[in-house]
């Protein structure tokens, strides 16, 4: 299961609010794909770097997809 942080969410959001007028079809198509590329943590949940975080029992990965 993946399960975004608040900083993920609130990274995304300013991603959106941020793009300029003309470009909002742009900036939702990117977050989509975005997202997709974050689900194959599901079907492949060894990929990307792991994170050490001591404040959770969950195993924390972090994937970069271009800018984000």
């Amino acid at each position: 299961m993946v399960i975004w942080t608040n900083n993920a969410i609130l990274h995304i959001t300013d991603f959106v609010k941020e793009a300029k007028n003309g470009t909002e079809e742009v900036a939702k198509e990117y977050i989509l794909k975005l997202i997709d590329y974050v689900d194959t943590i599901e079907t492949m949940p060894k990929i990307g770097k792991k994170v050490n975080y001591n404040a959770t029992n969950y195993e924390i990965r972090q994937i970069i997809y271009k800018k984000h």
